[in-house]
């Protein structure tokens, strides 16, 4: 897939708002003050959202959340390179902690909380991909591109013919934008 963009981007789903998640360079030893990449809150949709840069692509990574009230939390992967990395968190409540600061939201089920976070990350990827300038410029190609291009056919033929010529290249731009954008995984 082509280039998205300048930048990659990073989108953890399933941490309750004003909970941390925090994203590591593995490469880089412990204590590394360049080891951390981000370390970010989480918004009211309860994703962590953040771009990096593309230098980062195709590294090891590790996502972590600490948080009173739930499990510690670490995964391990790699940014995906023109993508980044896009993860769906299970965070899972610690029955054993008894303090009085808990982050954890009312009649929090990880599961659910977790399929839920697995379909916002999923429609957030869709979307960023949809959001491709190169695919942008494909379709738009297509779409535009082979009406002029049926009308110039169609000028060979007269007057009659750079209509009909017109029409023939606004359904095959049509169709064929519609069948390059699902042969990219973009429809």
């Amino acid at each position: 897939m082509a280039g998205i963009s300048k930048n990659l981007k990073i989108c953890i789903a399933g941490i309750p708002k004003g909970v941390r998640a925090a994203v590591f360079d593995e490469r880089e030893g412990k204590g590394d003050a360049s080891r951390e990449i981000i370390n970010e809150m989480a918004n009211s949709e309860w994703v962590v959202e953040a771009e990096i840069d593309k230098l980062y692509g195709g590294i090891p990574v590790k996502v972590v959340v600490r948080c009173a009230g739930f499990i510690p939390y670490q995964y391990q992967g790699h940014i995906e390179p023109r993508i980044g990395l896009f993860h769906a968190a299970k965070l899972e409540v610690d029955r054993v902690y008894n303090g009085d600061t808990s982050n954890v939201p009312r009649n929090w089920d990880s599961a659910q909380e977790h399929r839920n976070a697995e379909t916002k990350i999923q429609a957030l990827y869709r979307q960023y991909r949809k959001d491709n300038r190169k695919a942008r410029i494909i379709k738009n190609s297509l779409d535009w591109g082979t009406p002029i291009i049926g009308a110039l056919i169609g000028m060979k033929f007269g007057v009659v013919g750079i209509p009909i010529g017109l029409i023939i290249g606004y359904v095959v731009g049509y169709f064929s934008s519609k069948f390059t954008l699902r042969a990219m995984g973009l429809d």
